[in-house]
């Protein structure tokens, strides 16, 4: 205890060294990769730190380890250890009711009367809660004091008996910054920067909102794809994502997370809850014994030889890493100020954890996981995080689980290759390049599904995703005929687009509009009703009703003997019924 106290002190007064034998290999990466800047700290085993940049926080201007940067995501890390405060506190427990704290805004729960929402399942992401849509990221009408409830429009569903199984939810921490609000009594910003980060000694960090106006101490621009510069938006989703800090203030976070719980002698949160972060318990594929899961703002992740407490993070403009190695007392944040669609960012984090030295661990011998022959068959993830997602889910994503030799499982998805799961103990499993076991053969009353601690498989019908497939396919099928019958007929024809002949392709024409309208769609606004919102709603419901009408003139011409082009038309409206029973036509970016 003394050495940890010890080292509280010395990184509120010592000052942090620089990393800089690390910066080539960083700066290496970053132009391999197109990216334009990255800071980082490394927290080792004997309480030395350092920290380093490379790259550039704006055109011109090199990035300094000093420079604040957004994290997205890893503010979850944060607030859950604010809520965890409230909780040493005796304010709240764990295990309150969400219903009780916020009776108004209580989810939609078919379970509350044996398993209600408490605030233990927003912070572990299993609360069974859909997550963000575009409203909530990409919308004009959020600023930086938008109360937070305006998030939440309507009571949220709960989708799975809350507790039972991991479901990402950017919403569920929405829901646990209320909490904080509704049991504190101020704006949960206020609370955590003044009772959370100020007792740490994170004094360059906040929750408030940051842009790259004026900011001291200076924060870095963001960039995205092409490395156009991109200030930060703010969006509904504050307590999820909105965190700026340095390097330095979060290496003070990392040993106060790894130490006993105390700040100057004084207890500040339980040293028993800041060890269950990141160990999850209650679902289950954790009842079934997978080391791999979520809890309390932290997931274990099984990662280059090495088993480590993360979080991840983007927004627009930045992408992070923040992992504790509790058994080596270790620990490093990167940073970047580019979110790449294109770019891997995991070499960033083989990175630090090789230059933590950290030892790399051997996967033990394969032991019987049993027989899997009832697990055999097609599974897609489920719930999806996005509800109007499973469509396109089942289309591209489902997963087909095999047997394979020697007590292994193959796990083979529709697009991509497949991958051969050792035994790992009873019902468990390991992916090749892992040293502990990363997935669960799950089966319980509702039948077989699978899990790798960050997401369930469930079981669906070849049937049904064959039908689903032919449905596709003949609705595309439609489309590209209607285009080119049309084509060659408007070609031809001397009397017009209101001929006739060309009534099929009406509905095909009407993807030339919204064509235009997506591409010029502006994303930051995508979410918002706006004019452009509404005419690609306005042109994607007239679709049917074009097809329908095409049909009408087809038989009032007499041009009922064109029977492929009935077929066409009447193909192109069952996959229009489709996607309208999913939620997908008209296609409201702002539902």
């Amino acid at each position: 205890m003394m050495r940890w106290l010890l080292l509280l002190w010395w990184l509120g007064c010592a000052p942090i060294g620089a990393a800089a034998d690390l910066a080539p290999r960083v700066e290496a990466l970053l132009a391999e990769r197109g990216l334009v800047g990255a800071s980082w700290m490394l927290l080792h085993g004997d309480g030395t730190v350092e920290t380093g940049a490379a790259g550039q926080r704006a055109a011109g201007v090199p990035l300094r380890a000093e420079d604040r940067m957004h994290v997205g995501s890893i503010a979850k890390t944060v607030l859950a250890a604010g809520v965890l405060r409230l909780v040493s506190q005796g304010r709240v427990t764990l295990d309150t009711p969400i219903a009780t704290l916020l009776p108004e805004l209580a989810p939609a729960n078919p379970w509350h009367a044996t398993d209600p929402v408490r605030l233990r399942h927003l912070l572990d992401h299993t609360a069974g809660l859909p997550d963000a849509t575009f409203r909530h990221l990409f919308s004009a009408a959020a600023g930086p004091d938008t109360p937070l409830a305006a998030a939440l429009a309507a009571p949220l569903p709960v989708r799975t008996r809350p507790g039972s199984e991991f479901s990402y939810s950017n919403l569920g921490y929405v829901l646990a910054a209320l909490a904080i609000e509704r049991v504190t009594g101020q704006r949960y910003e206020r609370y955590l920067d003044e009772q959370l980060l100020r007792p740490l000694g994170m004094t360059a960090s906040t929750f408030g909102h940051v842009d790259q106006h004026g900011a001291t101490p200076p924060l870095a621009m963001g960039h995205v794809d092409r490395a156009r510069p991109q200030a930060y938006l703010a969006n509904f989703l504050r307590p999820a994502g909105q965190f700026v800090t340095t390097p330095a203030d979060m290496a003070r976070f990392a040993a106060f997370l790894m130490g006993d719980g105390r700040i100057d002698g004084a207890p500040f949160i339980r040293a028993d809850l800041l060890r269950q972060m990141g160990r999850a318990q209650g679902t289950a594929a954790a009842r079934a014994g997978l080391p791999a899961g979520y809890a309390l703002g932290l997931g274990r992740r099984d990662r280059h030889g090495r088993v480590v407490l993360c979080h991840g993070g983007n927004t627009v403009g930045f992408r992070a890493m923040f992992c504790l190695a509790p058994a080596q007392r270790a620990a490093f944040l990167v940073a970047l100020n580019m979110d790449s669609e294109a770019a891997d960012y995991e070499a960033f984090t083989a990175l630090m954890l090789d230059a933590l030295a950290l030892p790399r661990a051997v996967a033990p011998r394969a032991t019987p996981a049993g027989d899997a022959q009832a697990w055999q068959g097609w599974y897609v993830r489920l719930p999806a995080k996005v509800p109007a997602f499973v469509y396109l889910d089942l289309l591209f994503n489902p997963v087909a689980l095999a047997p394979a030799a020697a007590g292994a499982v193959e796990l083979r998805p529709l697009l991509g290759a497949a991958t051969v799961l050792a035994p790992a103990g009873p019902r468990l499993y390991r992916a090749p390049d892992r040293i502990t076991a990363t997935h669960a053969l799950l089966a319980d009353a509702g039948g077989t599904a699978y899990s790798d601690g960050f997401g369930t498989w469930r079981p669906v019908s070849f049937g049904r995703l064959l039908w689903m497939w032919a449905s596709l396919a003949a609705g595309l099928g439609a489309l590209a005929w209607l285009l080119v019958v049309g084509t060659v007929r408007l070609w031809r024809t001397r009397r017009g687009f209101l001929a006739d002949a060309l009534a099929p392709a009406w509905a095909v024409l009407l993807l030339i509009p919204v064509a235009g309208v997506a591409v010029g769609l502006a994303w930051q606004t995508m979410g918002d009703v706006g004019a452009a919102t509404v005419a690609l709603a306005a042109l994607t419901a007239a679709l049917p009703l074009a097809a329908l009408y095409g049909l009408l003139r087809l038989y009032r011409g007499g041009l009922r003997h064109r029977r492929a082009d009935v077929l066409a038309l009447a193909l192109l409206l069952q996959w229009c019924a489709v996607l309208a029973a999913w939620g997908l036509l008209p296609f409201r970016f702002w539902a």
